[in-house]
């Protein structure tokens, strides 16, 4: 939405070509009489102001990307399944997809290619490179939300992993405290390799377990999470995070040593992430996997001072 506000309100009309709004809940999550100033009030001020007259802008071609009916901000009871559509745009829906696969998703990518370049991609898989370098940002959390600020004083290590295994293979292969810029890399690395990334401050530890990297990337930024509450069992687990989906119970099996996960959203995609407990038999490490991408981790103990994550991002 800010998006179609900088086209019709800021001059963009004047210097945008095509304009492609993946999920954007263009006639609001919610219709409310109350909440004017709501940015995401169908009924409010700002997208009443944006809905006014033509819903795109004359010389600017739009393609809005939506859900059959898995998009969480797109319901009945708010601007409905079809809420993302705008008047005069090019309307595509792809079926099954949550809300944030609407951008990241290939079947996704494939759509705003065609749209930009008039065909289709020539590929919708990762090419590996032969040695690729990775670098990135550390950020944290300030007044209890998570920024984008870079953190200055992270203890940041990378262990490269033994293979099908959570166990690190030899010294770190990079080790550094982050200054102000909070920034790490870049780090050449072994595109057919596990890797654990860890970040340590003020006596706490978070740990980042990932599929093999296959190509090179700047915008490898990685937050250091808040403590989060114990159970005092002594029990051990790993956070499953998703940050560019949502998991759902038999849509996205999420299998943990081979079984899959239990307690997800049956009927809609709405949780980015699932701790999953496991015994103290596991250890050494658990594989966590989700759309056949596969993450061997280890679990952590208490949260309060050490969090283990398991994160995908390539499917």
């Amino acid at each position: 939405m800010t998006i179609r506000n900088y086209i019709k309100n800021a001059g963009g009309a004047a210097v945008v070509s095509h304009a492609i709004l993946a999920g954007a809940p263009n006639h609001g999550v919610a219709a409310m009489e109350g909440l004017p100033n709501m940015e995401f009030n169908g009924r409010g001020d700002y997208l009443k102001q944006l809905n006014a007259g033509p819903e795109v802008q004359p010389g600017v071609r739009f393609l809005t990307l939506r859900s059959d009916k898995f998009d969480k901000y797109a319901q009945p009871g708010g601007g409905g399944y079809e809420g993302p559509a705008l008047q005069g745009a090019e309307n595509v829906i792809i079926p099954g997809l949550d809300h944030r696969e609407l951008a990241f998703q290939p079947k996704a990518f494939a759509e705003m290619y065609r749209f930009v370049t008039g065909h289709a991609p020539g590929r919708l898989d990762v090419e590996a490179q032969a040695e690729p370098a990775v670098s990135g940002i550390l950020t944290g959390f300030g007044g209890g939300a998570a920024t984008n600020r870079p953190l200055a004083g992270v203890h940041f290590r990378v262990f490269a992993l033994r293979q099908d295994r959570a166990e690190r293979n030899g010294p770190p292969m990079l080790d550094i405290v982050t200054n102000e810029t909070g920034a790490w890399g870049p780090l050449k690395i072994d595109p057919a390799v596990r890797y654990e990334f860890v970040l340590e401050k003020e006596g706490r530890s978070v740990a980042y377990f990932r599929a093999p990297i296959p190509r090179s990337t700047t915008l490898m930024n990685l937050r250091f999470e808040p403590a989060r509450k114990g159970t005092g069992d002594g029990s051990l687990s790993v956070l499953a995070a998703r940050p560019q989906g949502y998991f759902m119970q038999g849509r996205d099996p999420l299998m943990l040593d081979g079984v899959a996960v239990q307690g997800l959203d049956e009927k809609l995609p709405t949780r980015d992430s699932m701790v999953l407990k496991v015994g103290a038999e596991k250890k050494a490490g658990v594989k966590v996997e989700l759309r056949g991408e596969t993450i061997e981790a280890r679990p952590a103990g208490d949260p309060a001072t050490e969090l283990s994550i398991a994160e995908f991002v390539w499917d």
